[in-house]
């Protein structure tokens, strides 16, 4: 093969992109389930790094309510 891979798209983006599609449309386990795949690929991303935080609020909102 002669051409250039981008390994981010054939391996972490897309989980990292569904994630983000999942949780505009309020669908927040599916979200959840894509994070935790980019994470396991990319763990220390500025993206996967910011979702993990907004995860965690989430999840800290949901228990104090």
């Amino acid at each position: 093969m002669m051409g250039m891979t981008d390994e981010a798209a054939w391996s972490w983006l897309p989980h990292l992109q569904l994630c983000y599609c999942y949780d505009q449309i309020g669908e927040y386990g599916r979200a959840k389930i894509h994070h935790e795949m980019s994470k396991l690929h990319h763990p220390t991303h500025p993206s996967v790094l910011h979702n993990e935080r907004y995860f965690a609020s989430r999840e800290e909102a949901q228990s104090s309510s």
